[in-house]
């Protein structure tokens, strides 16, 4: 049985749409622990090729082998073996093996035909396949996605944070936290904001209607020259784009 092996390609944008439809799926909370193994239990699984029955077994520890985790298909059903230490420490709340559950749970839900391991001291990397076509890199990319949604991440101020409230491990949260796609998105959020400034910061310069200013000063500046947008507050004197005040807030 190999370490990795060649799938089809696709992107780690893919790969998280993929995770969060099949967080919805199981109806899960995005901002609590999910209950991975209420998950593997359920009995079904939406795969990218419809729904299947989905077993879930526990095995002891010396039937696994190297293995922590184990998915094949058959026709008739898809299976999904762990190591019995696996699943009592899961249960316990255990970051890393509820990773490796949920990395499982991405094997079965894209990847079709030969077993597909979680090795117990990590699956060897293979040079010749891009991270992109690696079923390992796509499991580990959907478990982290599954266990920590990526609209959830930047309600934290630390990995710590995101590994204690998702019951993950450090490296885990740590991987989430700096991932460059949520900061690529976070980015481009910013330069979506700023574009919308300019407009309106130009519409409101040529018409002059200062009757559309809040009647608010800008915490900043001082001068009562705020512009909503969105969520947002616009300062036309000083160009501060700062939160909504909300009720019980003061300057």
């Amino acid at each position: 049985m190999s370490d990795d092996y060649l799938v089809k390609g696709r992107s780690n944008l893919e790969l998280r749409k993929i995770a969060a439809q099949t967080h919805s799926y199981f109806g899960l909370r995005k901002d609590w622990q999910v209950d991975i193994i209420a998950c593997l239990r359920r009995g079904q699984v939406m795969t990218l090729s419809g729904e299947k029955p989905l077993n879930f077994e526990v095995v002891p520890d010396h039937e696994m082998g190297l293995n922590d985790g184990l998915t094949s298909y058959a026709s008739s059903a898809i299976t999904i073996r762990a190591r019995k230490t696996v699943n009592d420490h899961a249960r316990l709340g255990v970051g890393r093996p509820r990773m490796t559950l949920a990395h499982e749970l991405g094997h079965a839900v894209m990847h079709p035909g030969a077993p597909k391991a979680r090795r117990a001291l990590g699956n060897n990397v293979h040079e010749f396949i891009p991270a992109y076509q690696s079923a390992e890199h796509q499991a580990k990319v959907f478990a982290s996605e599954f266990l920590i949604p990526e609209s959830e991440t930047g309600k934290f101020q630390s990995p710590k944070d995101l590994a204690v409230h998702f019951g993950v491990s450090l490296e885990a949260a740590e991987y989430r936290f700096k991932d460059p796609t949520e900061q690529i998105r976070r980015a481009e959020g910013a330069a979506k904001l700023n574009k919308l400034a300019d407009e309106l910061r130009t519409n409101s310069d040529n018409t002059r209607h200062v009757n559309h200013f809040l009647d608010q000063h800008c915490a900043t500046c001082g001068h009562a020259t705020l512009i909503p947008i969105g969520v947002k507050y616009l300062c036309q004197t000083c160009d501060t784009v700062t939160d909504q005040f909300q009720d019980g807030d003061r300057l």
